[in-house]
């Protein structure tokens, strides 16, 4: 199959951080013998054509170089708020569509997919092609804003497929859109499943890790509030910043919790060392869009412990099955702390269910789910 993505965050060099999983995907897609163009915007006026690998990028210019700062930031909304910013947001619509119908037509494109509603989902539907259209997760936050909700409900009915990175994210985006009735598939985004690889039986492992931003959403407060709850000793370490640091390590001081470690951002390479040396990884995020963190530790060996009203996490991890869902209470989160600390055992049922999370979110895991989505949309012939 020819297929042409549509992305507002796509590797702009290789070994660029923004949008990478999709760079895994296309190149996956790549391996199984499907031919993959890109379409993204340009950043700051550095546009044109590239060549990541064996995968062509169409960098869309849309603006003067100095307002082409809408993509790669994760501040689009924002950004496109002012007068000016929603004019360069329109053209960009308009040149991701342009550069998309132009690189169809030069390849023999037989489907397009989007990655986020909008804005290429918007750019998509305008097309003469098949689309996907697949769900992210800020994407769907968007719809709680009548605007953006009037615009979905325009585009998501247009595409010929919908998929979601989780249940969650269906489900949310079906109510905040006010479309019940659309079909959403879950397909996650793939994961470098060859860095996590499972350690060697025996590994030393102690405490419980955080690993993530520190901000509200993740709830790193109700992490500290369980461990002084539980009257747990274990070390705990917290990877990562975030504008709530110095109110977590000010509210560890005061609870008189003297073994947690705040260590900061590290570079990635550390991470996987610190989720493995871990007896417990906590995530216990509130409405999380997927939360690929929890499946690393999974994938290592690491139970984790969610919390119930965690969101597409609850996808990943399965009560019981290397891993806790718990009430977002400290006494709740508390005690499956204590369990997972307590119970050797956990840590082959996280080994085993790490495992299956390594079949689904690989690369070619997912880039087979696409395949099937894709060859749905053909007639039998062509989706060979």
């Amino acid at each position: 199959m020819r297929v042409v993505m549509i992305a507002h965050s796509f590797p702009r060099w290789r070994g660029d951080v923004a949008g990478s999983f999709l760079l895994r995907l296309a190149d996956a897609l790549q391996v199984r013998g499907h031919q993959v163009a890109v379409v993204a915007p340009s950043d700051g006026g550095r546009g044109g054509h590239l060549a990541l690998g064996a995968v062509e990028v169409l960098q869309v210019r849309y603006a003067a170089p100095p307002r082409e700062n809408l993509a790669y930031t994760g501040d689009m909304a924002r950004a496109a708020a002012s007068p000016s910013g929603a004019w360069a947001f329109l053209r960009m619509v308009r040149a991701l569509r342009a550069g998309a119908r132009d690189t169809a037509r030069r390849i023999g494109a037989q489907v397009v997919h989007a990655f986020w509603w909008v804005p290429g989902g918007w750019a998509a539907v305008g097309l003469p092609l098949p689309s996907v259209v697949t769900l992210m997760g800020t994407d769907v936050a968007m719809m709680r804003r009548a605007p953006a909700r009037l615009l979905a409900r325009r585009v998501l009915p247009r595409a010929a497929r919908v998929t979601a990175l989780s249940t969650f994210l269906a489900g949310e985006a079906r109510r905040l859109s006010g479309l019940g009735a659309l079909a959403i598939e879950r397909v996650p985004v793939p994961v470098d499943t060859a860095r996590f690889e499972r350690p060697a039986p025996g590994l030393p492992r102690t405490g419980i890790v955080y690993l993530g931003r520190l901000t509200a959403q993740k709830r790193v407060d109700l992490l500290l509030d369980a461990v002084h709850a539980a009257q747990i000793d274990a070390p705990v370490t917290i990877v990562g910043d975030g504008p709530a640091r110095a109110e977590l390590a000010q509210h560890a001081g005061s609870l008189g919790l003297g073994r947690v470690r705040f260590l900061g951002a590290v570079p990635d390479d550390e991470v996987p060392a610190l989720l493995r040396g871990a007896r417990v990884a906590a995530f216990l995020s509130r409405n999380e869009g997927l939360g690929l963190a929890a499946a690393e530790a999974l994938m290592l060996g690491t139970p984790v412990v969610a919390t119930s009203d965690g969101g597409g996490v609850l996808d990943l991890v399965r009560d019981g099955e290397g891993g806790l869902v718990a009430a977002p209470t400290p006494d709740a989160v508390g005690a499956a702390f204590a369990r997972c600390l307590a119970e050797p055992a956990m840590v082959g049922a996280a080994a085993a269910a790490g495992e299956r999370l390594r079949g689904e979110l690989s690369p070619d895991g997912v880039a087979r789910r696409f395949e099937g989505v894709y060859a749905g949309l053909l007639p039998p012939a062509a989706a060979r």
